[in-house]
């Protein structure tokens, strides 16, 4: 441990640029590792959050709940099974604020039935008490949208009250809100100061998207049904599956690929202080106490790159505007950080073998 530390104390400028190298690959990666996995969140939080075992949808719907359409009466019989109705429909609506000018937001609707368990913990206000009410994800506050604003959306013109905050939810990156199941019955009327509720009549009865399904429970569907699992319906969420996969190529490839880069680092370093590992053996030094010192050094070197750059990571994710989605999964950093690790010790490992062979007679003629 002395040598280790003694070298780094001696040559503070050539390791300061080495342990600046390797903060600067561990920023890298887990900078772009919190970009990718906050983008997926943006994507499927507000499903999440729905806690259930699957969905039953529409077979014609292609996996897509937001083009499924379900007779609400031909699976009343279902409310039973622990399954509730949801409807989810995507639209833009205005802030009406005190100014003249109107701010268009494009969000997703989920419709659900009252006290619904579909709907997140409440982080601000109350529940929805009426028609005209509707409840946010606070993400939408970042949009100036406050408690008792109103909003009104530009398919119906509709005018809502926002009465309650939840926890983050998004539906493929936009944000949600909850809002009563009627209003929002598919398809949605496109057509001005028209209700919701004018389309179902006895020969097209009151629809819904989907049926939330709470326990798994094997039940016979009616004809025309299929029930996806929770992650299968995040992962049927349009473009969902080919992000997640090239940010997950992309970002393992170059963890790998920073791995082998601060092993081969780690190797050169260890090379290139040959002739000083025989001059230490020549003044009777063991092979197993540089062995030693050669292994602590690359992790001292390896750990405090690391630090600094989950450190510079961090402050960099605070910086960030509100609209970049970021989050931090310390299980990803910690698979990244023992992988990198592992090569960083690996290389090292590696040049021992040359350390031991050196001759101290040879590495005295040579220095």
């Amino acid at each position: 441990m002395f040598l280790a530390i003694k070298e780094i104390k001696y040559l503070k400028g050539r390791y300061l640029l080495i342990i600046s190298v390797v903060a600067l690959i561990f920023y890298l990666v887990f900078f772009l590792t919190s970009l990718a996995y906050g983008l997926a969140k943006a994507n499927r939080s507000a499903i999440d959050h729905f806690k259930v075992s699957g969905i039953i949808i529409d077979s014609a719907a292609n996996n897509n709940i937001t083009v499924s359409s379900i007779a609400q009466n031909s699976v009343e019989a279902l409310f039973d099974h622990d399954h509730e109705p949801l409807n989810i429909a995507l639209s833009n609506v205005y802030h009406i604020s005190k100014s003249k000018n109107e701010k268009l937001l494009s969000v997703a609707f989920v419709g659900t039935i009252d006290d619904s368990r579909l709907v997140p913990v409440l982080l601000e206000g109350r529940q929805i008490n009426a028609n005209n009410e509707v409840i946010a994800s606070i993400s939408l506050k970042q949009d100036g949208i406050s408690l008792n604003d109103k909003i009104r959306d530009s398919k119906t013109d509709r005018t809502y009250e926002i009465v309650g905050f939840t926890k983050e939810a998004k539906y493929n990156t936009l944000p949600v809100i909850y809002i009563r199941l009627d209003l929002i019955s598919p398809p949605m009327q496109a057509y001005k100061n028209a209700e919701a509720l004018s389309g179902a009549t006895e020969d097209m009865p009151q629809r819904i998207n989907a049926l939330a399904v709470f326990k798994d429970d094997v039940i016979k569907l009616p004809s025309g049904l299929i029930y996806l699992p929770s992650e299968e319906v995040i992962n049927k969420l349009p473009g969902y599956q080919a992000q997640v996969l090239t940010f997950g190529m992309m970002i393992g490839f170059l963890s790998m690929i920073s791995a082998i880069i601060i092993g081969i680092f780690m190797y050169i370093l260890t090379i290139q202080k040959s002739s000083s590992f025989g001059i230490l053996k020549a003044q009777g030094f063991n092979n197993a106490y540089i062995i030693k010192a050669v292994i602590l050094q690359t992790i001292i070197i390896t750990f405090v790159g690391l630090l600094i750059g989950y450190l510079i990571c961090m402050i960099s994710i605070k910086l960030l505007p509100s609209k970049v989605p970021t989050s931090i999964n310390y299980w990803f950093y910690l698979v990244i950080s023992l992988l990198t690790s592992l090569f960083a010790l690996a290389g090292s490992l590696f040049s021992v073998r040359a350390v031991t062979k050196i001759d101290p007679l040879e590495a005295i003629r040579g220095a």
